[in-house]
């Protein structure tokens, strides 16, 4: 049986389930903002709220116009009048360097290893590759698993191909969200 995520999402009803926007990025002439707050989990699992930071708010700004499409210049507003000054003011502000870049075991990689160890879970494969590599540390890091692990290890149940597996665990859920799990269990028992 397909995915269907519409059907799926109509069936779930919860109070945090608002909104999905699903959209094809290549031909946007104009970027809403409708809020400059981006949700966070701390430490403790809490949520919290947080300002855009620089490099979110022009990542996200960046998807209006496209070279070579109708929209060869984009607009970015915000819904609410009185945000368009914090924008304006989180846009001018300098991109934080990037110091080092995190790495991520490619699916490629991962089947690779599966080859030579086909009884191995996808949680021990991602976790014996992190384990035997080795980064120039001042440019590089390894970049944290521990969520993705738990997504392998969430839905190892569950037959798919390796590859399908792992594209799923690469979904941004953290493991301190459990009614986020439990979402992301269902759709990927639909995909079976």
């Amino acid at each position: 049986m397909g995915l269907n995520l519409y059907s799926f999402l109509s069936s779930v009803r919860h109070p945090n389930f608002h909104l999905l926007f699903v959209f094809d990025c290549r031909s946007i002439k104009r970027i809403i903002f409708y809020s400059l707050m981006k949700p966070s989990v701390n430490e403790k699992g809490e949520k919290e709220l947080e300002l855009l930071s620089t490099s979110q708010a022009l990542q996200i700004a960046g998807r209006a116009g496209r070279f070579g499409t109708q929209y060869e210049s984009g607009e970015v507003t915000t819904f609410k009048p009185e945000d368009v000054s914090v924008l304006k003011d989180i846009l001018a502000k300098p991109v934080d360097p990037i110091e080092a870049a995190g790495l991520h075991p490619t699916a490629d990689q991962i089947e690779l290893f599966a080859y030579h160890l086909p009884n191995a879970t996808l949680s021990n494969l991602i976790e014996i590759f992190v384990s035997i590599c080795r980064v120039d540390d001042s440019l590089y890091f390894m970049c944290n698993i521990e969520d993705f692990k738990f997504l392998a290890d969430t839905i190892q149940h569950v037959p798919l191909a390796l590859k399908t597996r792992y594209t799923f665990c690469c979904a941004p859920i953290s493991r301190k969200q459990p009614f986020v799990c439990s979402m992301f269990l269902k759709v990927y028992s639909l995909a079976k």
